[in-house]
């Protein structure tokens, strides 16, 4: 009996327990109609509004004369511009002066901008400061159309090894200037430009015969130099720690050298005065590069007698060209601004802009669709300068060890063979001397 009770009793609890759950599911289930319509106590709430992103202001900072007359308005064009395109984004724009100087000592105090433009062949050193971010994440995430304007060369040149160390924006290349009057009175044809080395030899040749003053004195400077071996097909870099120009295409470069040497007055070829012998009528050629031209073209201006123009520097042959290159790059520095300061740099890089730093300021940009552009196409020295970047040499080994002082070499081997070494000889020392420059990393 006991036993049958202890059985009984946990089914009648159950049974209660299920009762007293389905009442309770019922009251849950109780129409809204049914609820008595008692009037709820109003609780005032106020939505919290998101905070607003916080916003940054990326440090530019650029060359002195990129912050006046015509470029320093474009730059506040460019500004205001891309601050209404990215809201929360400010861009403080800084010409500095001694640009180079100013970032690399900054490095070591913690004082240096989140976006810069320096020259290329500043790269390898700035690169070692520590500071400068490798922006491929960046550059990857990008539409494709975007990396296919630039130009090919230099965009390889930033992108060693799987880095993007920035993005290319200005060039520059020597090109031959001409004075056409002093030519015609010499007696040369002066409708087209010397087609290599042999024609332009004649042709100083007879502006010599003719009383004038063909060049002036080239080997005063490596930076001269080295243009020339580029027109012997040479290219700069380093392989290996060790300089990759060859012997043939320095030998070649310093013939000609020892071939000019009869036409060459004692003025170096960059010096004041020889600028104002050419823009007087007494020296035929002059190497430089464009920005020589709004003093040229002064000068025209204020003497009609003089008329001059400008072609690629000859070669050795008629498909090769001459005249050391160089060029401008954007980067971006490591920080909390990062992926801010490259939107700014893809900006300012992108056809858009460069377009106009082009046909306004007639600069050449390393963008192939800006420089295509039918208003930039009307600047000849812009189209000829653009040209002459895709041959000529490199005025440094890029994103690498290679020191200014890798000039030196150069210009001493010129002087040697103007002192009467056999080129091959002097070629065979310079090459020796700037691997051991090389070495001393």
């Amino acid at each position: 009996m006991k036993r049958k009770f202890f059985y009984t009793l946990p089914v009648i609890l159950i049974v209660i327990s299920l009762m007293l759950s389905a009442c309770g599911t019922q009251a849950a289930e109780v129409p809204a109609a049914e609820i008595p319509d008692t009037e709820a106590p109003v609780v005032e709430t106020t939505t919290a509004e998101a905070p607003a992103a916080e916003e940054v202001t990326v440090e530019f900072w650029t060359f002195p004369d990129w912050g006046t007359g015509d470029a320093g308005d474009l730059f506040t064009t460019f500004v205001a511009e891309f601050e209404t395109a990215n809201p929360g984004i400010k861009v403080n724009f800084v010409p500095k002066a001694d640009l180079e100087q100013s970032i690399i000592a900054g490095a070591g105090s913690g004082v240096y901008p989140d976006a810069f433009t320096v020259a290329f062949n500043q790269g390898d050193t700035f690169l070692k400061t520590g500071i400068v971010e490798d922006v491929a994440s960046y550059y990857n995430a990008m539409p494709a159309d975007f990396g296919k304007q630039f130009n090919p060369g230099w965009m390889q040149a930033l992108s060693p090894d799987g880095h993007v160390w920035g993005l290319p924006f200005t060039a520059y290349a020597q090109v031959l200037y001409r004075n056409k009057t002093v030519l015609q009175t010499a007696g040369v044809d002066s409708a087209a430009c010397p087609k290599d080395w042999a024609e332009w030899l004649s042709q100083m040749e007879k502006v010599q015969a003719a009383g004038l003053t063909p060049i002036g004195d080239l080997t005063v400077d490596g930076w001269f130099v080295m243009g020339f071996v580029g027109a012997a097909g040479g290219k700069n870099g380093v392989l290996d720690g060790k300089t990759s120009v060859s012997a043939d295409s320095l030998t070649q470069a310093l013939a000609f050298f020892k071939n000019v040497q009869p036409y060459s007055s004692e003025i170096g070829n960059g010096d004041q005065a020889n600028v104002d012998l050419f823009t007087t009528n007494e020296v035929a050629f002059y190497i430089m590069g464009p920005w020589a031209n709004p003093g040229l073209l002064d000068a025209k201006n204020a003497n009609p007698d003089f008329d001059y123009d400008y072609c690629l520097v000859p070669g050795a042959t008629e498909t090769q060209f001459g005249g050391t290159n160089g060029g401008e790059w954007i980067g971006v520095t490591k920080g909390p601004r990062s992926e801010a300061a490259f939107k700014w740099a893809a900006f300012l890089a992108d056809s858009a802009q460069t377009t106009r730093f082009a046909s306004i300021l007639g600069r050449t940009v390393l963008n192939d669709v800006a420089m295509a552009d039918a208003e930039v196409q009307k600047n000849d020295l812009n189209v000829l300068t653009a040209k002459a970047t895709n041959y000529g040499f490199a005025d440094a080994a890029y994103f690498t060890f290679w020191p200014l002082d890798a000039r030196t070499p150069f210009k001493d081997a010129a002087a040697a063979v103007w002192g009467g070494e056999d080129p091959a000889k002097a070629a065979q020392d310079a090459i020796e001397a700037l691997d051991a420059i090389l070495a001393a990393e």
